[in-house]
């Protein structure tokens, strides 16, 4: 797991530093030119595998309705997120989808969980 990063001063660069000390490749910074992937981030709202339908339809709509106010849009645009908001079949073909590029990425990376 990542510990901390340090982003260069001509705001390229990250150097991520590991919580057993350890930092990608040496210190060495990594550099967009030189990674595998992109990683695209984002943020979902899941519960529990069984929670009722209703009750999933019922946060799904109170989400969009929050995330439709344009008070909380400009909060968050002003934190560089681009508000997206989706419908559950979005949300799980999204996962799907994530899920399978880096299953991928990890496979040609030779990246194991030890």
């Amino acid at each position: 797991m990542v510990d901390s990063y340090e982003l260069s001063n001509d705001k390229l660069t990250y150097t991520f530093t590991l919580r057993d000390g350890l930092k990608f490749h040496d210190g060495a910074p990594v550099r967009l030119g030189r990674s595998i992937a992109s990683i695209d981030r984002w943020f979902a709202l899941m519960a529990p595998a069984r929670t009722p339908k209703p009750i999933i339809a019922r946060l799904s709509a109170e989400v969009l309705e929050v995330l439709a106010d344009p008070d909380v849009r400009a909060r968050l645009n002003a934190q560089g997120l681009t508000i997206r908001g989706s419908s559950l079949e979005e949300l799980g073909t999204a996962t799907r989808a994530q899920l399978a590029k880096y299953a991928r990425v990890m496979k040609e990376a030779n990246i194991r969980n030890d």
